[in-house]
């Protein structure tokens, strides 16, 4: 992939993930829960309300943690506190290296901000051809864990909006 052609697919990937993230909002209230919850052993994202009712659940694939600390992003593939399937999972991401030949898609871990972190995300996302991403910010931690949303397993017919 040349650099005109890797530019294509960075500017699409953000304005696809754009729409992706409005569209889960629309159609799953993302955005709109109090508490969340990750699975690792089962690779799910559930999302629940204040009685603790898991409202939307999804299988996810995990991206990749942003430090603002130390302002780094960690791939997921290469992340030990990663459960392996889900590391595993997650090593499909490393094709992008593959497909746009940029080294950041390589390298383990890379100097970004937390925007370049979405950018990231954003092109995972349209490789994984996933339905978006959802950033798990860690309380008490300066860190945020990134995943596709890959299907959603469970929601409420009542919930859907659309």
């Amino acid at each position: 992939m040349n650099k005109d052609e890797f530019a294509i697919f960075f500017e699409q990937s953000i304005d696809n993930l754009q729409q992706k993230q409005e569209d889960l909002k629309d159609k799953y209230a993302f955005g709109s829960f109090p508490k969340y919850c990750f699975d690792q052993e089962i690779g799910t994202l559930q999302f629940q309300d204040d009685q603790d009712q898991v409202q939307v659940e999804a299988l996810v694939t995990p991206i990749g943690s942003f430090s603002y600390k130390s302002e780094t992003w960690q791939w997921s593939w290469a992340n030990s506190s990663i459960l392996e399937r889900l590391r595993l999972k997650s090593e499909r991401i490393k094709e992008l290296y593959t497909f746009t030949g940029a080294p950041i898609f390589e390298a383990s871990i890379v100097k970004v901000n937390e925007e370049q972190a979405w950018e990231l995300s954003a092109m995972a996302v349209e490789y994984l051809k996933s339905l978006g991403c959802y950033s798990m910010p860690y309380e008490g931690r300066q860190l945020r864990n990134f995943v596709s949303i890959d299907e959603i397993i469970k929601c409420p017919k009542d919930l859907r909006l659309n």
